[in-house]
């Protein structure tokens, strides 16, 4: 997770770039009040993923609603990789490489027991999807350019359940 904090979005691999694009734009949706699954639809289609777009809707949606505290997500134009979106990726990055025992350990530190499982099921399937169409999400090792927007920004936060 630490390589990944602060770091140009054009350093990361294809399928991690994916990744990150996938959630600021899921977050986007939800701010502008679209589907967010119709907001990401042509680009999971376009990858080849588009039957990984469930799964991945599944995991926003359980983070957005289960995290043990706010996730901080940039907006899309930002080209560097902010703190949470950083964890998130080195989760993918994780299973890809087979290092459940890790993955299943960050999990806990970030979302309600309960959720864990279908969590973790949800975030498998996508890595599995990802590795099929050859864009495994392993974090750092493309030097694409990736132009446009700021350098740095503050994220949008996930908006965790009130409970009072």
């Amino acid at each position: 997770m630490y390589s990944l904090i602060d770091q140009p979005t054009q350093k990361l691999c294809r399928g991690s770039h994916f990744l990150l694009w996938a959630m600021r734009g899921w977050i986007h949706a939800m701010e502008k009040q679209k589907c967010p699954p119709a907001a990401l639809g042509p680009g999971f289609s376009c990858a080849g993923l588009l039957p990984a777009l469930p799964h991945f809707n599944q995991v926003m949606a359980l983070l957005n609603r289960n995290s043990l505290e706010n996730i901080a997500v940039a907006p899309m134009p930002c080209r560097h990789i902010l703190e949470d979106e950083a964890i998130l990726l080195a989760l993918w990055r994780d299973m890809t490489a087979g290092l459940t025992d890790s993955a299943q350990e960050t999990l806990t530190l970030l979302v309600e027991e309960e959720v864990i499982p279908p969590l973790y099921r949800a975030m498998m399937a996508i890595s599995e999807k990802m590795a099929g169409v050859n864009l495994p999400p392993y974090g750092l090792g493309a030097e694409e350019d990736n132009a446009g927007g700021p350098d740095r920004a503050s994220g949008t936060v996930f908006n965790r359940r009130d409970d009072s």
